[in-house]
Protein backbone atom coordinates (compact mmCIF):
# COMPACT_ATOMS: atom_id res chain seq x y z
CA UNK A 1 0.00 0.00 0.00
CA UNK A 2 1.02 3.62 -0.79
CA UNK A 3 -0.15 6.57 0.87
CA UNK A 4 -1.81 9.51 -0.14
CA UNK A 5 -1.50 12.04 1.69
CA UNK A 6 -4.31 14.17 0.81
CA UNK A 7 -7.63 13.81 1.96
CA UNK A 8 -9.01 14.00 -1.69
CA UNK A 9 -7.70 13.13 -5.27
CA UNK A 10 -6.39 16.46 -7.08
CA UNK A 11 -9.32 17.32 -9.61
CA UNK A 12 -7.81 17.74 -13.30
CA UNK A 13 -8.75 21.38 -14.35
CA UNK A 14 -11.96 20.95 -16.82
CA UNK A 15 -10.67 23.55 -19.16
CA UNK A 16 -7.74 21.82 -19.33
CA UNK A 17 -9.02 18.19 -20.10
CA UNK A 18 -11.56 19.50 -22.33
CA UNK A 19 -8.88 21.49 -24.56
CA UNK A 20 -6.76 18.04 -24.55
CA UNK A 21 -9.80 15.73 -25.48
CA UNK A 22 -11.70 18.40 -28.13
CA UNK A 23 -8.86 20.27 -29.61
CA UNK A 24 -5.86 18.19 -29.42
CA UNK A 25 -7.60 14.97 -30.11
CA UNK A 26 -6.56 13.30 -26.79
CA UNK A 27 -7.75 9.89 -26.07
CA UNK A 28 -7.43 7.10 -23.57
CA UNK A 29 -5.59 4.08 -24.34
CA UNK A 30 -3.19 2.70 -21.53
CA UNK A 31 0.05 1.41 -23.38
CA UNK A 32 2.50 0.04 -20.61
CA UNK A 33 4.82 -1.14 -22.75
CA UNK A 34 4.83 1.00 -24.84
CA UNK A 35 5.23 4.23 -23.15
CA UNK A 36 8.41 3.66 -21.55
CA UNK A 37 9.45 4.65 -25.41
CA UNK A 38 8.51 8.02 -25.98
CA UNK A 39 11.00 9.39 -28.12
CA UNK A 40 10.04 8.23 -31.65
CA UNK A 41 6.15 8.81 -31.02
CA UNK A 42 4.77 10.32 -33.88
CA UNK A 43 0.80 12.52 -33.70
CA UNK A 44 -1.17 9.50 -32.96
CA UNK A 45 0.56 8.25 -30.50
CA UNK A 46 1.16 11.70 -28.58
CA UNK A 47 -2.85 12.08 -28.80
CA UNK A 48 -2.92 8.53 -26.67
CA UNK A 49 -0.70 9.93 -24.55
CA UNK A 50 -1.88 12.95 -23.85
CA UNK A 51 -5.71 11.64 -23.24
CA UNK A 52 -3.67 8.47 -20.60
CA UNK A 53 -0.42 9.43 -19.55
CA UNK A 54 -0.60 13.46 -19.88
CA UNK A 55 -2.43 13.81 -16.47
CA UNK A 56 0.43 11.97 -14.10
CA UNK A 57 2.91 14.40 -15.06
CA UNK A 58 0.41 17.21 -14.51
CA UNK A 59 -0.85 15.83 -11.06
CA UNK A 60 2.72 14.88 -10.18
CA UNK A 61 3.83 18.05 -10.63
CA UNK A 62 1.24 20.01 -8.77
CA UNK A 63 1.90 17.78 -5.92
CA UNK A 64 5.43 18.27 -5.34
CA UNK A 65 5.32 22.31 -5.58
CA UNK A 66 2.50 22.11 -3.01
CA UNK A 67 4.57 20.76 -0.79
CA UNK A 68 7.71 22.79 -1.89
CA UNK A 69 6.49 25.84 -1.00
CA UNK A 70 5.04 24.99 2.65
CA UNK A 71 8.79 25.86 3.45
CA UNK A 72 8.64 29.78 4.26
CA UNK A 73 12.10 30.24 3.34
CA UNK A 74 11.58 28.69 -0.22
CA UNK A 75 8.40 30.84 -0.38
CA UNK A 76 9.41 33.82 0.71
CA UNK A 77 11.62 33.82 -2.70
CA UNK A 78 9.65 32.87 -4.86
CA UNK A 79 7.12 35.26 -3.67
CA UNK A 80 9.74 38.94 -4.33
CA UNK A 81 10.83 37.89 -7.57
CA UNK A 82 9.14 39.25 -10.80
CA UNK A 83 10.65 37.25 -13.12
CA UNK A 84 10.67 33.16 -13.34
CA UNK A 85 13.27 31.34 -15.63
CA UNK A 86 12.58 27.96 -16.01
CA UNK A 87 14.52 24.94 -17.92
CA UNK A 88 12.81 21.49 -18.77
CA UNK A 89 14.63 18.65 -19.59
CA UNK A 90 12.75 15.98 -21.61
CA UNK A 91 9.30 18.03 -20.56
CA UNK A 92 7.60 16.16 -23.66
CA UNK A 93 4.13 16.67 -23.84
CA UNK A 94 4.60 19.78 -20.92
CA UNK A 95 2.29 17.76 -18.55
CA UNK A 96 5.10 18.87 -15.98
CA UNK A 97 5.56 22.36 -16.41
CA UNK A 98 1.32 22.80 -16.80
CA UNK A 99 1.44 21.35 -13.67
CA UNK A 100 4.18 23.77 -11.77
CA UNK A 101 1.78 26.82 -13.70
CA UNK A 102 -1.24 25.80 -12.49
CA UNK A 103 -0.03 25.63 -9.14
CA UNK A 104 2.00 29.35 -9.41
CA UNK A 105 -0.66 30.74 -10.59
CA UNK A 106 -3.33 29.58 -7.25
CA UNK A 107 -0.43 30.22 -5.13
CA UNK A 108 1.00 33.60 -6.34
CA UNK A 109 -1.60 36.30 -5.76
CA UNK A 110 0.62 38.36 -7.90
CA UNK A 111 1.22 35.54 -10.74
CA UNK A 112 -0.66 37.67 -13.75
CA UNK A 113 2.36 40.44 -13.02
CA UNK A 114 4.94 38.03 -12.95
CA UNK A 115 7.18 36.82 -16.19
CA UNK A 116 7.43 33.62 -17.01
CA UNK A 117 10.43 32.76 -19.02
CA UNK A 118 10.95 29.08 -20.00
CA UNK A 119 13.56 27.07 -21.69
CA UNK A 120 12.15 23.44 -23.22
CA UNK A 121 14.25 20.80 -24.29
CA UNK A 122 13.15 17.34 -25.89
CA UNK A 123 14.29 15.16 -28.68
CA UNK A 124 10.73 14.62 -30.19
CA UNK A 125 9.31 17.67 -31.72
CA UNK A 126 5.81 16.43 -32.32
CA UNK A 127 5.44 17.11 -28.79
CA UNK A 128 7.16 20.23 -28.40
CA UNK A 129 4.13 21.20 -30.41
CA UNK A 130 1.90 19.95 -28.37
CA UNK A 131 3.32 21.81 -25.26
CA UNK A 132 3.58 24.99 -27.12
CA UNK A 133 -0.06 25.08 -28.00
CA UNK A 134 -0.57 23.96 -24.17
CA UNK A 135 1.40 26.90 -23.30
CA UNK A 136 0.02 29.53 -25.44
CA UNK A 137 -3.33 28.36 -24.71
CA UNK A 138 -3.44 28.73 -21.12
CA UNK A 139 -0.58 30.68 -20.19
CA UNK A 140 -0.59 33.66 -23.16
CA UNK A 141 0.13 36.87 -21.05
CA UNK A 142 3.10 36.76 -18.87
CA UNK A 143 4.57 33.52 -20.64
CA UNK A 144 8.00 33.69 -23.44
CA UNK A 145 8.99 30.27 -24.83
CA UNK A 146 12.55 28.76 -26.14
CA UNK A 147 11.72 25.57 -27.41
CA UNK A 148 15.06 23.16 -28.46
CA UNK A 149 14.42 20.02 -30.27
CA UNK A 150 17.80 17.67 -29.54
CA UNK A 151 18.21 14.58 -28.60
CA UNK A 152 20.14 14.68 -25.44
CA UNK A 153 22.85 11.77 -25.59
CA UNK A 154 25.18 10.84 -21.96
CA UNK A 155 28.97 11.18 -24.13
CA UNK A 156 28.13 14.92 -24.13
CA UNK A 157 24.76 15.74 -22.35
CA UNK A 158 27.09 18.65 -20.58
CA UNK A 159 28.00 19.83 -23.92
CA UNK A 160 24.72 19.59 -25.50
CA UNK A 161 23.18 21.04 -22.22
CA UNK A 162 25.99 24.38 -22.59
CA UNK A 163 25.20 24.98 -26.13
CA UNK A 164 20.93 24.80 -25.91
CA UNK A 165 21.58 27.55 -22.82
CA UNK A 166 24.28 29.41 -25.58
CA UNK A 167 21.49 29.52 -28.11
CA UNK A 168 18.91 31.14 -25.73
CA UNK A 169 21.09 34.15 -26.21
CA UNK A 170 20.64 35.40 -22.33
CA UNK A 171 23.19 35.16 -19.49
CA UNK A 172 20.92 34.04 -16.79
CA UNK A 173 20.66 31.09 -14.40
CA UNK A 174 17.21 29.17 -13.52
CA UNK A 175 15.16 29.55 -10.80
CA UNK A 176 13.67 26.16 -11.76
CA UNK A 177 15.26 23.61 -13.13
CA UNK A 178 13.45 19.87 -13.42
CA UNK A 179 13.17 16.67 -15.23
CA UNK A 180 10.25 14.53 -15.18
CA UNK A 181 9.98 11.09 -16.43
CA UNK A 182 12.56 11.15 -18.61
CA UNK A 183 16.15 9.64 -17.64
CA UNK A 184 13.86 6.49 -17.34
CA UNK A 185 14.35 5.88 -21.39
CA UNK A 186 18.11 5.86 -21.06
CA UNK A 187 18.27 2.62 -19.19
CA UNK A 188 15.53 0.53 -20.21
CA UNK A 189 16.33 -2.58 -22.63
CA UNK A 190 15.57 -1.44 -26.05
CA UNK A 191 14.44 -3.47 -29.04
CA UNK A 192 16.90 -3.39 -31.69
CA UNK A 193 15.88 -5.94 -34.44
CA UNK A 194 14.00 -9.64 -34.99
CA UNK A 195 17.18 -12.01 -36.13
CA UNK A 196 15.12 -13.91 -38.37
CA UNK A 197 13.66 -10.93 -40.43
CA UNK A 198 17.81 -10.19 -41.77
CA UNK A 199 17.66 -10.26 -44.75
CA UNK A 200 14.31 -8.60 -45.11
CA UNK A 201 11.77 -5.69 -43.16
CA UNK A 202 14.29 -5.16 -39.94
CA UNK A 203 17.00 -4.33 -42.22
CA UNK A 204 16.18 -0.52 -41.98
CA UNK A 205 16.56 -1.02 -37.72
CA UNK A 206 20.12 -2.18 -38.26
CA UNK A 207 20.77 0.54 -40.50
CA UNK A 208 19.94 3.17 -38.00
CA UNK A 209 21.39 1.78 -35.17
CA UNK A 210 24.61 1.69 -36.83
CA UNK A 211 24.45 5.25 -38.49
CA UNK A 212 23.07 6.99 -34.90
CA UNK A 213 25.03 4.94 -32.46
CA UNK A 214 28.01 3.47 -34.29
CA UNK A 215 28.74 6.01 -36.55
CA UNK A 216 28.65 3.99 -39.74
CA UNK A 217 26.08 5.18 -42.39
CA UNK A 218 25.13 2.42 -44.81
CA UNK A 219 22.65 4.28 -46.55
CA UNK A 220 20.89 1.79 -49.02
CA UNK A 221 23.82 0.02 -50.95
CA UNK A 222 24.76 -2.47 -47.84
CA UNK A 223 24.10 -6.31 -48.44
CA UNK A 224 23.01 -8.57 -45.81
CA UNK A 225 23.64 -12.26 -45.23
CA UNK A 226 22.65 -14.37 -42.35
CA UNK A 227 23.65 -18.14 -41.83
CA UNK A 228 21.31 -18.60 -38.68
CA UNK A 229 24.48 -17.54 -36.03
CA UNK A 230 25.74 -14.72 -38.14
CA UNK A 231 24.92 -11.91 -40.24
CA UNK A 232 27.45 -10.44 -42.63
CA UNK A 233 26.61 -6.40 -43.40
CA UNK A 234 28.55 -4.74 -45.94
CA UNK A 235 28.51 -1.77 -48.67
CA UNK A 236 31.54 -0.60 -50.73
CA UNK A 237 33.20 1.09 -47.50
CA UNK A 238 32.64 -0.61 -44.86
CA UNK A 239 32.20 -4.68 -43.73
CA UNK A 240 31.03 -5.71 -39.96
CA UNK A 241 29.10 -8.92 -38.31
CA UNK A 242 26.65 -9.89 -35.88
CA UNK A 243 27.71 -13.39 -34.19
CA UNK A 244 25.42 -15.22 -31.66
CA UNK A 245 27.37 -16.38 -28.69
CA UNK A 246 25.39 -18.29 -26.70
CA UNK A 247 21.70 -17.41 -27.44
CA UNK A 248 21.82 -14.71 -24.54
CA UNK A 249 24.57 -12.37 -25.87
CA UNK A 250 25.52 -11.07 -29.34
CA UNK A 251 27.93 -9.35 -30.20
CA UNK A 252 28.99 -6.61 -32.92
CA UNK A 253 32.49 -6.89 -34.57
CA UNK A 254 33.77 -4.28 -37.25
CA UNK A 255 37.26 -4.33 -38.10
CA UNK A 256 37.55 -7.75 -36.35
CA UNK A 257 37.37 -6.15 -33.19
CA UNK A 258 34.19 -6.31 -30.96
CA UNK A 259 32.66 -2.96 -30.95
CA UNK A 260 29.08 -3.73 -28.86
CA UNK A 261 27.27 -5.97 -27.02
CA UNK A 262 23.44 -7.35 -27.08
CA UNK A 263 20.90 -9.02 -24.85
CA UNK A 264 19.24 -12.24 -27.21
CA UNK A 265 15.77 -13.39 -26.38
CA UNK A 266 13.61 -16.06 -27.46
CA UNK A 267 10.04 -14.08 -27.73
CA UNK A 268 6.93 -16.29 -29.16
CA UNK A 269 9.90 -18.58 -31.29
CA UNK A 270 11.85 -14.98 -32.43
CA UNK A 271 15.23 -14.07 -31.99
CA UNK A 272 15.12 -10.74 -30.52
CA UNK A 273 17.85 -8.42 -30.05
CA UNK A 274 17.89 -5.80 -27.77
CA UNK A 275 20.60 -2.95 -26.83
CA UNK A 276 21.17 -2.99 -22.96
CA UNK A 277 20.89 0.62 -22.37
CA UNK A 278 21.59 0.29 -18.76
CA UNK A 279 25.12 -0.33 -19.06
CA UNK A 280 25.74 2.09 -21.47
CA UNK A 281 24.31 5.09 -19.71
CA UNK A 282 25.09 4.47 -16.52
CA UNK A 283 24.99 6.73 -13.79
CA UNK A 284 22.73 9.41 -16.07
CA UNK A 285 21.22 10.84 -12.68
CA UNK A 286 24.31 12.18 -11.18
CA UNK A 287 25.47 13.29 -14.81
CA UNK A 288 22.04 15.26 -14.93
CA UNK A 289 22.27 16.94 -11.53
CA UNK A 290 26.24 17.58 -11.72
CA UNK A 291 24.82 19.67 -15.32
CA UNK A 292 22.79 21.40 -14.00
CA UNK A 293 24.43 22.60 -10.76
CA UNK A 294 26.36 25.42 -13.26
CA UNK A 295 22.70 26.80 -14.46
CA UNK A 296 20.74 26.53 -11.07
CA UNK A 297 20.52 30.52 -9.50
CA UNK A 298 21.78 30.68 -5.99
CA UNK A 299 18.17 30.03 -4.41
CA UNK A 300 16.66 27.95 -7.45
CA UNK A 301 15.29 24.64 -7.21
CA UNK A 302 16.18 21.28 -9.21
CA UNK A 303 13.44 18.50 -9.37
CA UNK A 304 14.58 15.60 -10.48
CA UNK A 305 11.73 12.87 -10.99
CA UNK A 306 10.90 9.45 -12.35
CA UNK A 307 8.92 6.57 -12.93
CA UNK A 308 9.56 3.97 -10.55
CA UNK A 309 8.91 0.45 -12.24
CA UNK A 310 11.96 -2.23 -13.20
CA UNK A 311 14.39 -1.47 -16.00
CA UNK A 312 14.85 -5.69 -16.83
CA UNK A 313 12.02 -7.63 -16.15
CA UNK A 314 13.39 -10.93 -16.24
CA UNK A 315 16.37 -11.15 -13.24
CA UNK A 316 13.79 -12.78 -11.28
CA UNK A 317 14.14 -12.35 -7.79
CA UNK A 318 16.78 -9.38 -8.04
CA UNK A 319 14.62 -6.03 -7.12
CA UNK A 320 17.75 -4.01 -7.75
CA UNK A 321 16.28 -2.45 -11.43
CA UNK A 322 13.72 -0.52 -10.09
CA UNK A 323 14.36 3.46 -11.25
CA UNK A 324 13.56 4.41 -7.70
CA UNK A 325 16.82 2.31 -6.48
CA UNK A 326 19.27 3.40 -8.79
CA UNK A 327 18.09 7.27 -8.38
CA UNK A 328 19.18 6.63 -5.20
CA UNK A 329 22.58 4.66 -5.62
CA UNK A 330 23.77 7.32 -7.75
CA UNK A 331 22.35 10.62 -5.94
CA UNK A 332 23.86 9.42 -2.81
CA UNK A 333 27.08 8.79 -4.29
CA UNK A 334 26.92 12.11 -5.70
CA UNK A 335 26.36 13.88 -2.42
CA UNK A 336 28.97 11.82 -0.48
CA UNK A 337 31.54 12.98 -3.35
CA UNK A 338 32.93 15.91 -1.38
CA UNK A 339 32.54 17.64 -4.86
CA UNK A 340 28.75 18.34 -4.95
CA UNK A 341 27.42 21.94 -5.62
CA UNK A 342 23.71 20.91 -4.74
CA UNK A 343 22.56 19.51 -1.69
CA UNK A 344 19.32 17.17 -1.20
CA UNK A 345 16.43 18.62 0.74
CA UNK A 346 13.61 16.10 -0.41
CA UNK A 347 13.26 13.33 0.47
CA UNK A 348 14.32 14.39 4.38
CA UNK A 349 15.49 11.00 4.88
CA UNK A 350 18.52 11.52 2.01
CA UNK A 351 18.57 15.05 3.61
CA UNK A 352 19.01 14.71 7.10
CA UNK A 353 21.21 11.21 6.50
CA UNK A 354 22.63 10.41 3.34
CA UNK A 355 26.46 10.54 4.49
CA UNK A 356 25.20 7.41 6.70
CA UNK A 357 23.71 5.52 3.79
CA UNK A 358 25.42 2.43 3.18
CA UNK A 359 22.93 0.36 0.94
CA UNK A 360 21.64 2.91 -1.28
CA UNK A 361 20.92 0.39 -3.99
CA UNK A 362 18.54 -1.32 -2.09
CA UNK A 363 16.27 1.99 -0.57
CA UNK A 364 13.15 1.88 -3.10
CA UNK A 365 11.31 5.17 -2.06
CA UNK A 366 7.97 6.63 -4.23
CA UNK A 367 5.11 8.91 -3.75
CA UNK A 368 1.71 8.21 -5.30
CA UNK A 369 -0.77 10.91 -6.28
CA UNK A 370 -4.30 10.61 -7.08
CA UNK A 371 -6.41 12.36 -9.34
CA UNK A 372 -10.21 12.63 -10.21
CA UNK A 373 -11.53 13.63 -13.81
CA UNK A 374 -14.48 15.19 -14.76
CA UNK A 375 -16.08 11.91 -15.03
CA UNK A 376 -15.07 11.09 -11.53
CA UNK A 377 -12.95 8.65 -12.37
CA UNK A 378 -9.84 8.18 -9.95
CA UNK A 379 -6.49 7.11 -11.23
CA UNK A 380 -3.36 7.05 -9.06
CA UNK A 381 0.46 7.53 -10.75
CA UNK A 382 3.34 6.19 -8.78
CA UNK A 383 6.66 8.17 -9.13
CA UNK A 384 9.88 8.50 -7.42
CA UNK A 385 12.04 12.51 -6.84
CA UNK A 386 14.46 14.46 -5.12
CA UNK A 387 14.66 18.05 -5.06
CA UNK A 388 18.26 20.04 -4.89
CA UNK A 389 19.11 23.42 -4.00
CA UNK A 390 22.31 25.04 -3.70
CA UNK A 391 23.99 24.82 -0.01
CA UNK A 392 23.02 28.09 1.38
CA UNK A 393 19.18 27.60 0.54
CA UNK A 394 20.01 23.80 1.89
CA UNK A 395 20.82 24.97 5.19
CA UNK A 396 18.11 27.48 5.57
CA UNK A 397 15.72 25.25 4.48
CA UNK A 398 16.55 22.42 6.95
CA UNK A 399 17.43 24.10 9.79
CA UNK A 400 13.86 24.78 11.00
CA UNK A 401 12.84 21.08 9.95
CA UNK A 402 12.23 19.23 13.07
CA UNK A 403 14.26 16.12 12.05
CA UNK A 404 13.77 12.44 12.66
CA UNK A 405 15.65 9.20 13.62
CA UNK A 406 13.09 7.09 11.88
CA UNK A 407 11.21 8.34 8.47
CA UNK A 408 8.57 6.11 6.20
CA UNK A 409 9.70 4.77 2.88
CA UNK A 410 7.15 2.17 2.55
CA UNK A 411 4.68 -0.28 3.95
CA UNK A 412 7.51 -2.55 5.39
CA UNK A 413 10.80 -0.62 5.30
CA UNK A 414 11.61 2.75 7.32
CA UNK A 415 14.75 4.75 6.99
CA UNK A 416 16.63 4.73 10.47
CA UNK A 417 19.63 6.75 10.75
CA UNK A 418 20.09 6.50 7.08
CA UNK A 419 20.15 2.54 7.10
CA UNK A 420 17.46 0.93 4.82
CA UNK A 421 15.46 -1.52 7.76
CA UNK A 422 12.49 -4.06 7.52
CA UNK A 423 10.10 -2.57 10.14
CA UNK A 424 9.04 -5.88 11.29
CA UNK A 425 6.33 -5.73 14.10
CA UNK A 426 6.95 -2.00 14.58
CA UNK A 427 3.68 -0.26 13.85
CA UNK A 428 4.52 3.14 14.78
CA UNK A 429 3.70 5.78 12.55
CA UNK A 430 7.07 8.22 11.35
CA UNK A 431 7.02 11.42 9.21
CA UNK A 432 6.68 11.00 5.33
CA UNK A 433 10.32 12.11 4.05
CA UNK A 434 8.45 13.87 1.15
CA UNK A 435 6.59 16.54 2.91
CA UNK A 436 7.83 20.04 5.00
CA UNK A 437 4.56 19.74 6.57
CA UNK A 438 4.71 18.32 10.01
CA UNK A 439 1.23 17.47 9.87
CA UNK A 440 1.73 14.91 7.42
CA UNK A 441 2.35 11.84 10.14
CA UNK A 442 -1.22 13.39 11.78
CA UNK A 443 -2.59 12.34 8.39
CA UNK A 444 -0.50 9.07 7.79
CA UNK A 445 -1.94 7.95 10.75
CA UNK A 446 -5.34 8.49 9.94
CA UNK A 447 -5.13 7.09 6.92
CA UNK A 448 -3.74 4.22 8.20
CA UNK A 449 -6.48 3.94 10.77
CA UNK A 450 -8.93 4.34 8.78
CA UNK A 451 -10.14 7.81 9.49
Amino acid sequence: MVYNLSSEPLEFPSDLEEFILKELGGSYKSEPVKVKQTLNYDENDLKEYLGTYFPGSFSESYAIFSNIFWNESIKNNFEIKKDFYILDIGGGTGGNLLGLLWFMKKFFVEFDNKRIHIVSIDGNDYALNIQRKLLEKFFPKNSDFFYKNIILSRNNFKEMLRNVINDYEITIKFDIIMSFRFINEFYREYFLFDWYKIPGTDNDRIIKYLRETIGINLLNEATFENDGRIISISNAKSSLSLEIKDYETAILIIDGKKTDEFIVKKENNNINIYLDKYYKNKNMYKIMTEAVSEYLEDDGLFILSDVTDKIKNDDGDDDSWFLSKIMNEEIIEYLNSQRNKLEVIIPLSCAVWHSFCKKSRKCFIKKEVFLRNSKCVTRGFKYSYKIFTHKNLALRVLQNINKQDRYEIGEKWICIKGVHSNRNKDKAVYRDPFSFDDSSKIKLERLRNGI
